[in-house]
């Protein structure tokens, strides 16, 4: 909110070059006119919600508040091979990465998974373990 309360003083966090004219709530990110741009093109980002920053800074504390807020993410993320049509359960733990069902059977056939949820409980305990030493 104090990055705000001056508009020509908010870098784009995407580009760093140029001031910010939005901010994106699943991303919590300021954008520029450029990067608001390719955001709403890429397929990836299509529905995340931007908000003007003409939007935030005409908007009261509690309203701005609400506006920079982060988007509640609901949605299923599904696979990104254009052939696999699952959604993402799975974490390979070989590769880092979360798979599909699809994915299990095929390029990590021999690798060590689990399903997310449960990756997500032991990479959030390591995570706690080196941010509080």
């Amino acid at each position: 909110m104090k990055k705000v309360a001056d508009p020509e003083q908010v870098p784009c966090d995407n580009c760093t070059t140029a001031n910010s004219t939005g901010y994106c709530k699943d991303c919590s990110q300021f954008l520029c006119t450029e990067c608001i741009s390719m955001h709403k093109k890429w397929a990836l980002f299509a529905n995340h919600q931007l908000t003007s920053l003409d939007e935030v800074t005409a908007s009261d504390v509690s309203s701005t508040s609400q506006l920079l807020a982060p988007a509640k993410q609901e949605t299923t993320l599904t696979c990104s091979v254009p052939s696999h049509e699952d959604s993402l359960r799975y974490y390979c733990d070989t590769c880092d990465e979360s798979i599909c069902r699809d994915c299990i059977m095929l390029a990590h056939k021999d690798h060590k998974y689990n399903l997310i949820a449960d990756s997500f409980t032991k990479h959030k305990e390591a995570l706690e373990k080196c941010l509080n030493p």
